[in-house]
């Protein structure tokens, strides 16, 4: 879950300066060096490698005594990603209704587009920044050698330190290898802790030193209270990877729906030009290669009939590869590039489309879609969706009710289910009618915290009699 893209074009990493609460021995005050460089994102996409061996207990952890305001922490190493909006908002929405939240990471990014007051950087030792190796261990490949493991170690502690009088009463990681990392800090508050799992961690991570990942995640299974999955896709990817039935839980991304609402895309069809959008970073898994080729068949075929016109917002690795393919079928006067857009853009861009289009696929280094937040949007603007049958895709959108789905990799289907749609406007909006109901069913942000809530108070109940009942309500009753 890694590829929304929501940034402001030509913003330079580390130029934010950040406001962390915690002012103890350990804390930077201060924008982060290792991120000045712009390299710690690109880094990040590229995937984790390795990561050290932690022994964690096998108990069930027990709630912290003590009364410290921040009682959730949230753990996540690079705060905030342009594609993981999905996360701040999440944070933000319980925030809103009343849990108190408090963000724990090594590098923060985005913090005027995301502002985040009880956000805590950890001040790495500059010793450990020489050669590289933060960007190394916090971006694309954690080490496993002795320099690393006292690197993470070293960083546990100074958090550890810093959390004195504000223990928090559960921590909450995101994606699995923040959990690994977070989990020996968890077991030392003896505190539950939570996993959430979006895909990448449980798909393209394990192509690179599978069986080692998987002896971390047992380990990580046996101490977690709960690990959640954004999608049934990754639900059943957990099982096959070991982890305890009774503690994974179906845990969606949630949506503010509201803010993505438009008119109905019929309102502004003209008759002739159908207006198709594609938003998200242009890698193998959303393979906007293929669906440009699938886009030129439908014109072909309608030939005559219709105007079909494509909009593609996002950049990444196969940035030239769909501008090369974009020229091969001649279709510079119909297929528009964009790059990167901010937020405010995307629904300005769904506002404007007749049709949500995207060819995902399982890459050929296994990344696959977790959920697929810009379906959601999609849905909740009113689109009609023309997409492929893959990963959690079929969790987010209905077959034959609020989309038409292909086979994945499957160019001549995908063109018949465009120019099917393009054909048909009279179904549009009856598509993205039933989207929204099943957006607001399943995906609401309001709802889908308030399910989160429910099962934070469910992991207190689980951690220990110690932990106040007046706490657990609390979470539950806001």
């Amino acid at each position: 879950m890694e590829d929304h893209v929501s940034r402001v074009p030509g913003r330079a990493f580390g130029k934010e300066s950040p406001k962390p609460v915690l002012q103890g021995k350990g804390w930077e005050n201060r924008g982060s060096s290792f991120a000045d460089r712009g390299g710690v994102e690109r880094q990040a996409r590229s995937g984790y490698k390795t990561l050290h061996d932690m022994p964690v207990p096998t108990t069930t952890p027990r709630a912290a005594p003590g009364s410290g305001a921040p009682r959730v922490l949230h753990f996540r190493r690079l705060f905030s990603l342009r594609s993981e909006s999905f996360l701040y908002d999440q944070i933000r929405e319980l925030d809103r209704q009343g849990v108190p939240n408090q963000v724990a990471c090594l590098a923060r990014l985005r913090d005027r587009e995301r502002p985040f007051p009880t956000l805590s950087l950890l001040r790495v030792p500059e010793r450990a920044r020489m050669g590289g190796r933060v960007a190394q261990t916090v971006g694309s490949g954690f080490g496993w050698t002795e320099a690393d493991r006292f690197l993470w170690s070293l960083c546990r502690w100074r958090l550890r330190r810093a959390l004195r009088g504000r223990e928090p009463r559960l921590v909450h990681a995101h994606f699995g290898p923040d959990g690994c990392l977070i989990a020996p800090l968890a077991a030392q508050l003896q505190v539950p802790l939570l996993v959430s799992f979006y895909g990448y961690d449980v798909s393209r991570l394990l192509a690179h030193s599978r069986k080692s990942w998987e002896r971390r995640y047992r380990t990580l299974f046996r101490q977690a209270t709960f690990l959640l999955a954004i999608s049934n896709h990754v639900r059943r990817t957990l099982l096959a990877l070991g982890a305890p039935p009774q503690k994974i839980v179906l845990q969606p991304l949630g949506c503010d729906l509201e803010r993505f609402q438009a008119p109905p895309p019929s309102t502004r069809f003209d008759g002739h030009t159908v207006r198709f959008l594609h938003v998200g970073r242009l890698t193998a898994k959303k393979d906007p290669v293929r669906l440009v080729a699938a886009f030129a068949k439908a014109c072909r075929e309608l030939q005559g009939q219709r105007r079909l016109e494509l909009t593609i917002a996002g950049d990444g690795e196969l940035w030239q590869a769909t501008l090369q393919e974009v020229a091969r079928e001649g279709l510079e006067d119909r297929v528009r590039l964009l790059g990167s857009v901010p937020h405010t853009q995307v629904r300005e861009l769904l506002a404007d489309a007749h049709v949500y289009a995207q060819h995902c696929r399982t890459a050929d280094n296994n990344d696959q879609e977790g959920l697929g937040v810009t379906f959601i949007e999609a849905s909740a603007a009113g689109l009609p969706i023309v997409t492929t049958d893959h990963s959690g895709i079929a969790d987010t959108v209905l077959p034959e009710e609020s989309a038409l789905l292909s086979p994945e990799g499957d160019v001549d289907a995908m063109a018949v289910n465009l120019a099917r749609m393009a054909r048909s406007p009279e179904q549009w909006d009856a598509f993205g009618l039933r989207g929204q109901e099943h957006a607001r069913a399943s995906f609401s942000l309001e709802a889908v915290t308030r399910r989160l809530r429910e099962l934070y108070a469910r992991a207190l109940d689980s951690g220990s009699e110690d932990s106040p009942r007046s706490e657990r309500r609390r979470l539950v009753s806001a």
